[in-house]
């Protein structure tokens, strides 16, 4: 069967706006799927890391939905990197910088536990009213150690 026999009597129907991003909640496991030092115009040198979540252990289904995280390279934001990495068990050399950078693809394809959120300002960065109508939520995110979280629940602190 040719594109024009599937296509001939086919009426074509509008898309339906779902009114676009809707944050997800929960814990989900997820792979590394970039790390990287970029450049950026404003802001400058900073590192750039990209989650894909690969399962979902509870909440919200987001299995194929991406995360970002930016890190500024010279102050503590560098610090939270490195608190990200040890807390996923990711080891990337780290003797130098120079050493660092040339081995951010080791964190590739890593698997990271994260739970994620909705938050919801209620004001600017400078402190002004947002008004309710106005109001858009951020998706937030936590990586968190995968040792603690098993099979969807928290690990009990006691096994009966």
């Amino acid at each position: 069967m040719g594109f024009g026999d599937v296509l001939k009597d086919y009426q074509p129907t509008e898309n339906e706006d779902d009114s676009g991003f809707k944050p997800f909640k929960g814990t989900y496991k997820s792979i590394v799927s970039r790390l990287a030092l970029d450049v950026h115009e404003q802001y400058g040198e900073r590192y750039e890391l990209e989650l894909t979540v690969t399962e979902t252990l509870d909440g919200d289904e987001a299995v194929g939905r991406k995360l970002w995280r930016r890190y500024a390279k010279e102050d503590e934001a560098a610090k939270k990197l490195l608190n990200d990495l040890f807390t996923a068990g990711i080891e990337v050399p780290r003797a130098t910088e120079e050493e660092f950078n040339n081995n951010l693809d080791k964190a590739l394809d890593k698997e990271v536990t994260i739970r994620t959120w909705a938050w919801t300002p209620d004001k600017t960065v400078s402190g002004e009213p947002i008004a309710e109508d106005e109001r858009v939520p951020r998706q937030q995110f936590k990586i968190v150690s995968g040792k603690k979280v098993k099979g969807g629940k928290k690990a009990s602190g006691v096994p009966f």
